[in-house]
């Protein structure tokens, strides 16, 4: 059998469940997964959570090039912070990424992970050239991004008192 559970309200997560049992109730309602006990006892091994429930958990094993922890289950390698919040929380809604409040990408606390679009995620991470971009209130020579003097074409605003400049000098 194959379990999810849930944790209790100082983020320690349940015993594990007993042998046989299909169903396990977390959070008010029955949760299924590809962890099994065996790997629950391995998962929560590599996590430091000597700060308490509403520090980062750390997972102290192998990480990604990105700086993201990585598990193994069966064949597959997945990602910690995935792992500690479908324990913990659940299953993360469809469509939907998990994004680290904290900024800490080997933080695996289900409370500094938040679910949100792939889009919100990016705009919320400030050193994403994109959320660097958005933010900028003028052009690099000084002109304001209104809505009179911006355009947009394939993605990107563009300065037309910069536009004009470069035709005029043409």
């Amino acid at each position: 059998a194959v379990y999810r559970y849930g944790g209790d309200t100082q983020g320690r997560p349940r015993p594990a469940p007993r042998a046989g049992s299909s169903r396990v109730r977390g959070g008010g309602h029955a949760l299924t997964c590809s962890v099994t006990c065996r790997h629950m006892n391995r998962f929560w091994v590599k996590v430091d959570r000597s700060g308490g429930p509403s520090a980062c958990w750390l997972w102290v094993a192998s990480t990604s090039g990105g700086g993201y922890g990585q598990f193994r289950v069966g064949e597959k390698v997945r990602k910690a912070h995935i792992i500690a919040y479908e324990l913990m929380v659940g299953p993360v809604p469809e469509g939907l990424t998990l994004d680290h409040l904290c900024r800490v990408r080997h933080c695996v606390n289900p409370a500094h992970l938040d679910p949100c679009s792939i889009g919100e995620n990016v705009r919320r991470a400030p050193t994403c050239p994109t959320t660097i971009n958005a933010r900028k209130t003028h052009c690099v020579h000084g002109h304001e991004f209104t809505a009179e003097n911006t355009y947009h074409y394939r993605g990107r605003r563009y300065c037309r008192a910069c536009t004009r400049r470069r035709g005029a000098e043409a």
